[in-house]
């Protein structure tokens, strides 16, 4: 695993021994978790990066992964704006790093910047040919931008560099559902939710797809497991256009209220 923790510290700060090691396990945990949590919806992928993006914010330590992780957390709470300019200090502090330039990409589009946000997404894969999470992103992009072919070749390569990754999965499901390949999409949704039975998207995305299918009582089904794993689906849920077909169903309705 690559790590840049010596990166950018401040000079002539003294971190203890045993705070340098407990640091370092937060790094390790951290890349490793936000492979398959990219968001960081689970709580203990939400502890390790909120520890991390503490030490940027209080000036503790800084350097590009305490700034990478002030990033992810500064991107799931949708400010892009600051997210953008703690990634850009991750890649300032490490300019050969592919993460914060894969962050970076992510939020750039976001902002509506799509050209800048394939271009950061494409210097992450060059960094780093062999990491799927930047395959996969790229592939988000491409998709959202209604480059269908091309997204399915970079989620297939994400899949190919880790076929037991959850988010390369997903990735490569969501782009057959917009090529309207829905069996094949359900197939890989069926993969993700294998991988990792506890993870919230993949029940989510299959139930957007049941309804999509006009089948309002399977996606109900995954609907109400999504929010279990986690409630913020619950308010995604509310004006969600795949979730068309469930709108009227008293089900429904009590589970987007909280009541089911």
């Amino acid at each position: 695993m690559f790590l840049v923790w010596e990166v950018g510290r401040e000079p002539n700060r003294s971190v203890p021994p045993s705070e340098e090691a407990n640091n370092g396990r937060l790094v390790q945990a951290m890349l490793e978790l936000i492979d398959e949590d990219p968001q960081a919806r689970r709580p203990e992928t939400k502890a390790v990066v909120e520890a991390l993006a503490t030490l940027a914010e209080r000036k503790a330590v800084l350097c590009a992964e305490t700034y990478y992780a002030l990033g992810v957390r500064l991107r799931g709470e949708q400010d892009f704006e600051r997210a953008e300019e703690a990634f850009r200090l991750a890649i300032q502090m490490a300019p050969d790093w592919s993460r914060p330039y894969d962050g970076l990409g992510y939020v750039l589009y976001s902002l509506g910047r799509a050209e800048q946000s394939e271009a950061n997404l494409r210097k992450a894969i060059a960094l780093d040919p062999t990491w799927g999470r930047a395959h996969s992103d790229l592939s988000v992009v491409l998709r959202l931008q209604g480059r269908f072919v091309e997204s399915e070749q970079y989620a297939r390569r994400a899949v190919a560099l880790d076929s037991d990754s959850l988010a390369a999965q997903n990735t490569l499901a969501n782009v057959l559902v917009s090529l309207k390949r829905f069996d094949e999409a359900a197939e890989c949704y069926r993969k993700a939710i294998a991988i990792d039975p506890q993870h919230p998207t993949p029940y989510y995305n299959i139930a957007c797809l049941r309804s999509i299918q006009g089948r309002p009582d399977q996606a109900l089904s995954f609907l109400e497991k999504a929010i279990e794993l986690d409630p913020a689906f619950r308010q995604q849920a509310k004006d969600d256009p795949d979730l068309e077909s469930l709108r009227g169903m008293s089900a429904f309705e009590k589970l987007i209220l909280g009541d089911g």
